[in-house]
């Protein structure tokens, strides 16, 4: 009958190891209730107890009641990794931030011969300025090799717009004129600042775009 309690206890210590994952949560002491009551018997069989003595400890064990341990505290998640840490990271960013700076840069070059509407020569000068300026990155340089292309096809154009008014065969071409040398630069600002260079349409290419 004891051997068969000490079985029954033993098997469902096991079983409550096993489903917690190795670490039993059902006893609050180091020594479970199987373990002392095997310590006990074995104690009786030397007879260092007696049976009454046995009996006395068997019961106030059974009779205690089980309670549970404090629960395992779960680990700290471990924080996701960045994509691309250290150097690589530093320089990815650093990348997007010039590329991003190019951008911007390239736009103004575009929008700036806008500026002869409100200042004489400036949106000839402005152009070649902003051009210089970061002629050593190639981005830049597209840009303005563009953006140079369509000023200088743009004063030709209206050049031969005014000999033609002379004849009075060229008013629709100058309406045509005055509001291309609006919304091309709008349009080339626009791709600028997406990262891409527009070629102008209707002018000519004297320098070659890359």
């Amino acid at each position: 009958m004891e051997e068969e309690l000490l079985l029954d206890l033993d098997k469902r210590e096991k079983a409550l190891i096993f489903h917690t994952g190795g670490v039993s949560k059902w006893y609050n002491t180091p020594m479970s209730i199987a373990d002392e009551i095997r310590k006990l018997d074995t104690l009786r069989q030397e007879g260092t107890i007696t049976d009454a003595e046995f009996e006395r400890a068997k019961q106030s064990l059974l009779a205690a009641p089980i309670l549970p341990s404090a629960p395992i505290p779960p680990s700290a998640p471990i924080p996701p990794s960045a994509p691309m840490g250290g150097l690589f990271g530093s320089v990815e960013e650093w990348c997007k931030n010039w590329c991003k700076r190019e951008n911007i840069w390239a736009t103004a070059l575009h929008l700036s011969p806008l500026l002869g509407y409100l200042i004489p020569v400036a949106g000839l000068v402005a152009p070649v300025v902003l051009w210089q300026m970061k002629k050593e990155s190639p981005r830049i340089d597209a840009h303005g090799r563009a953006v140079m292309n369509w000023i200088l096809s743009q004063i030709i154009l209206w050049g031969i717009s005014a000999v033609l008014c002379l004849f009075l065969v060229d008013i629709p071409m100058i309406w045509v004129m005055g509001i291309l040398v609006v919304v091309f630069p709008i349009v080339g600002a626009v791709h600028a600042y997406e990262g891409r260079v527009w070629s102008y349409p209707l002018c000519f290419r004297f320098f070659r775009e890359m």
